[in-house]
């Protein structure tokens, strides 16, 4: 933050980032409301502000409220995704940064209300059927893909969600087909690019499963990220064992 800026107005900032986190929302609103008036002339301050301000907003059920605030985050601040990687996400609020920091860039969807939520909405249930693909609630998931469906079937990002699905039911054709869908617009699937790195990652497993060592290499390659790299050579290992036990259906 400026040095500048007046310490109050900071204090206020930070307790409204901390009722965020605690669910007290309109204590948030309260505090960013009075932050907003001594911070005006922070434009860097203010690219924070405004993000947890319409943040809280959304918690609150007030999307009307939150696209207000998320239109003073328009050209003259010059906000862009790097901003927003920079913010201290407290965890309790982590999933619901992601899902404004997605809507955010959908800029088709901020210019009409209607339209924001709509996406708004989409994004909200897109990452919501991520953590129950986590918690291997498949009908869950099978539930809500038909929900995404309905708001926008012609999202990429729903033959993400089927092809991981399908990873997990070891059904490895299925898979490839929903995830190859989802290849070419890899870029665009979503700002967090954690969500690329499994793309080939699933892709780079359901090959390997089906003995197709070429493609299989291919997706491994695209993949920039270590971690998931060192993820994926364990588990390529691992299964070596149940390949030569047959215990991996190759047909599927």
């Amino acid at each position: 933050m400026s040095a500048a800026a007046d310490p109050f107005y900071k204090k206020l900032l930070q307790e409204g980032k901390t009722f965020l986190a605690e669910g007290k929302y309109q204590d948030a609103v309260e505090s960013f409301r009075i932050a907003e008036f001594g911070l005006l002339d922070e434009k860097e301050i203010l690219k924070e502000l405004y993000f947890f301000y319409s943040l809280a907003f959304l918690k609150l059920g007030k999307l009307d409220e939150a696209l207000k605030i998320i239109k003073n985050m328009g050209p003259e601040l010059h906000v862009d995704i790097n901003d927003l990687k920079a913010f201290s996400i407290p965890p309790s609020i982590k999933t619901d940064a992601k899902v404004l920091q997605s809507t955010l860039f959908i800029r088709e969807g901020i210019k009409e209300p209607d339209a924001w939520i709509k996406n708004y909405n989409f994004e909200w249930l897109f990452w919501n059927t991520l953590q129950k693909l986590e918690d291997n609630n498949f009908n869950a998931v099978k539930n809500n893909i038909k929900r995404l469906e309905k708001i926008d079937e012609n999202d990429t990002r729903i033959f993400y969600i089927n092809g991981i699905l399908k990873f997990n039911k070891k059904k490895y054709k299925a898979c490839i087909e929903s995830l190859n869908k989802v290849v070419l617009t890899a870029m665009l699937i979503t700002i967090d690019p954690s969500l690329r790195e499994n793309l080939y990652y699933y892709l780079t497993l359901s090959y390997h499963y089906l003995e197709n060592k070429e493609q299989s290499q291919k997706f491994y390659q695209k993949i920039s990220d270590q971690a998931t790299k060192s993820k994926l050579d364990e588990m390529i290992k691992k299964t070596k064992t149940q390949e030569k036990n047959g215990t991996i259906d190759k047909k599927k």
